[in-house]
């Protein structure tokens, strides 16, 4: 399973930065 990082880096542009 990926972790919250891992999705977070393949939607870098969707994910905002916290």
């Amino acid at each position: 399973k990926l972790s919250y990082d891992d999705k977070v880096f393949e939607n870098v542009e969707f994910t905002p930065r916290l």
